[in-house]
């Protein structure tokens, strides 16, 4: 998450001069400006998602098969693109780097602290409901949380202290109620 986002807010800052000349000679828009950043991007930011996500998941033995790999890897490769969008967001309505940098931990911080575990959606006030909306490490939390835990049995047996969970449905429901309604399909 803070890797995209810091190589974004650095640069960007740096770029918006241009952008913004070019744009008040009306060269372009920002939404294809935006999506050429983001695709020239693009190869570089999979590339470094998926070599990480290809040493840390044997590393930390997730569950084995393609499909799981294949859906961490890609939920890895989307975060970093949504963090990377972020960043560009704040070197957008920062007035300069020093100002992009200085906005990146209360960002951070909000991020983590409305990620759906810390502050949950049904702990707010109706005027702020959105706010965990927003995090991407909510987001990605949750794909990586339900494609790990799906389909997973446990054995219970007499030695089992405390509380028997049977299946990864049941400890996804003991973690958050946010995976009860999640509305990722698909893992």
């Amino acid at each position: 998450f803070v890797q995209p986002l810091a190589n974004a807010v650095r640069t960007f800052p740096k770029e918006k001069k241009i952008v913004v000349s070019e744009r008040s000679k009306q060269l372009y828009n920002v939404m294809p400006y935006f999506l050429s950043k983001v695709i020239t991007e693009l190869p570089l930011t999979l590339t470094l998602s998926c070599v990480f996500g290809g040493l840390l998941y044997p590393a930390v033995r997730l569950q084995p098969g393609w499909v799981k790999f294949s859906n961490f890897l890609g939920v890895t490769s989307l975060h970093a693109l949504a963090s990377q969008s972020m960043g560009m967001l704040l070197g957008a309505v920062a007035s300069s780097s020093d100002a992009a940098i200085a906005m990146m931990p209360p960002v951070i911080v909000a991020c983590n602290l409305f990620n759906g575990f810390i502050v949950t959606e049904e702990s707010l006030s109706w005027p702020f409901g959105w706010l965990p909306r927003l995090s991407v490490i909510k987001w990605a939390w949750e794909g990586l949380m339900l494609n790990e835990f799906e389909g997973l049995n446990f054995a219970c047996d007499d030695k089992t202290r405390g509380l028997c969970v049977a299946t990864g449905r049941e400890a996804l429901a003991r973690i958050s109620t946010i995976f009860e309604k999640s509305s990722i399909k698909g893992v």
